[in-house]
């Protein structure tokens, strides 16, 4: 494999870790049943409270969200051989269709998380919350609580403390991140 290749390999081989990352994250959500609401019957309930809703989304889904979007990015730029900072996976992706048209599989998932058309309502409110205008203002929001002004911070409530209504979201995610993951092991075997 000659250097430029390896170069690219290292793009999908950080991706892998970042969307596995992310994907057992999901798993560790909808195992636990993501409650925030809890009853106890003893004096110390704030360590098993801790204890019992550290996998909740309200503890750990929006860094999740930001490990699968890096893991879309990076994957994306190893499919395309794109090695620069530019973290707009819309125009990005764009190249992926006219060069992978024929792996529906693969463009139908980043479709679902690049397309705003294609968003699920979860995602659609959480955008309308933000006003957010595209999938790159939806990356931004993951990596940072404010916009570029400082002045506005994101509402993350539409997709935090949302218990059970959440898990059908999540299991997509977490779907979605195992399927990328092989996606990512079928092409480096080509």
């Amino acid at each position: 494999m000659d250097n430029k290749n390896n170069f690219y390999l290292q793009y999908f081989t950080l991706a892998e870790k970042y969307l596995h990352t992310s994907g057992k994250i999901f798993k560790q959500i909808r195992e636990g049943g993501n409650s925030h609401v809890l009853v106890f019957d003893n004096d110390d309930c704030g360590r098993d409270y801790e204890e019992q809703t550290m996998w909740s989304d309200f503890h750990v889904l929006i860094p999740a969200l930001f490990l699968f979007y890096h893991g879309l990015e990076l994957m994306i730029k190893g499919l395309i051989k794109h090695n620069s900072t530019e973290h707009n996976i819309e125009l990005l992706f764009k190249e992926i269709k006219i060069n992978y048209s024929d792996r529906a599989d693969l463009i139908n998932i980043f479709e679902k998380y690049i397309i705003f058309e294609k968003y699920s309502e979860i995602w659609k409110k959480y955008i309308e919350a933000n006003e957010l205008k595209d999938t790159k203002g939806l990356y931004f929001s993951l990596r940072y609580p404010t916009d570029n002004s400082f002045k506005n911070p994101y509402n993350y409530l539409p997709i935090k403390y949302q218990e059970e209504k959440i898990l059908p979201f999540i299991q997509e995610l977490e779907n979605d991140s195992d399927l990328l993951c092989r996606e990512v092991v079928k092409i480096l075997k080509n």
